[in-house]
């Protein structure tokens, strides 16, 4: 394991396996992230406009690098379905080599 540089992973949600595969799959073939991992089940809870609200939603966890997030940033506003996309980021503290080697060749440009 190695100390990370500017690996990230970023959090969103959404409204259902649908949705967070079709995002993942775009950002991926973007080479904006390296990897998305779905995970369904979530329940989110919450006030919006003034309604107490429940939903049920995917969780995405999106590894990318700090480098690509204003861009990531800027691809949510037309592919989110979100008014509000949450947008989180957790910086990894440590990173298999063979793992940050992969990630990095994944965010290249072709």
């Amino acid at each position: 394991m190695e100390k990370c540089g500017d690996e990230i992973i970023l959090m969103t949600t959404l409204p259902g396996m649908d949705a967070a595969l079709t995002l993942v799959r775009t950002l991926v073939e973007e080479r904006l992230i390296a990897c998305g991992t779905v995970l369904p089940g979530g329940i989110s809870q919450y006030r919006w406009k003034g309604e107490l609200c429940r939903d049920e939603e995917a969780v995405a966890l999106l590894k990318t690098t700090r480098h690509h997030l204003v861009d990531i940033e800027a691809r949510f506003a037309s592919l989110h379905p979100y008014e509000v996309p949450e947008m989180l980021t957790f910086p990894a503290e440590q990173i298999s080599l063979p793992y940050r080697d992969w990630m990095h060749e994944e965010l290249r440009p072709t």
